[in-house]
């Protein structure tokens, strides 16, 4: 298990310019998360990608984005994308797919639609990803925005099983 020690200890040397593993770094950041020590995560990630030392994977911000959106702390989900992004890195499809559905739950509509766009350049996305924003501005009236989605992720041949498709269209009528 990660220790005060260590943290502390990686806190000090990245912050004097060491340039740690970005493995081992990651999965330090990960056993953090997976024993509950959020802050201590937080703290490190954040010192690392306000540094811009290096790029962890995208997999060891994922228990962190879903605590983030669990605890109603958005505004950290969205500063640790914005982090990511200016670093040209991103998160798992579900952490994007659980902060989608936060953003849209909390009505920040254009952020997750900025969100969306980012996904979208970046290829990480889902057919959940795309049902995600269909279903949510069918819910807001925006049926234009939501077609031209629905025709996107046709194209893509992400195409919803029957039953979530029906649902899914049932939202235009």
């Amino acid at each position: 298990t990660p220790s005060k020690e260590i943290h502390d200890l990686l806190k000090d040397v990245i912050g004097k310019g060491f340039d740690p593993c970005v493995a081992q770094l990651s999965e330090h950041i990960k056993a953090q998360c997976e024993h509950c020590r959020w802050k201590e995560a937080e703290e490190l990630l954040i010192l690392i990608l306000d540094k811009g030392l290096l790029l962890p994977d995208p997999d060891c911000c994922c228990s962190l984005v879903k605590y983030y959106c669990s605890r109603r702390q958005i505004d950290s989900a969205i500063m640790l994308h914005n982090k990511m992004k200016m670093l040209g890195g991103n998160f798992d499809i579900p952490s994007y797919n659980t902060l989608l559905n936060k953003l849209f739950k909390e009505s920040r509509v254009e952020e997750a639609l900025e969100v969306f766009d980012y996904m979208t350049i970046h290829k990480i996305f889902s057919t959940e990803s795309f049902a995600i924003m269909i279903r949510e501005l069918c819910y807001l009236k925006e049926f234009r925005k939501a077609m031209k989605l629905h025709d996107e992720m046709l194209r893509l041949g992400l195409k919803p099983n029957g039953r979530t498709y029906k649902r899914l269209i049932s939202g235009f009528g």
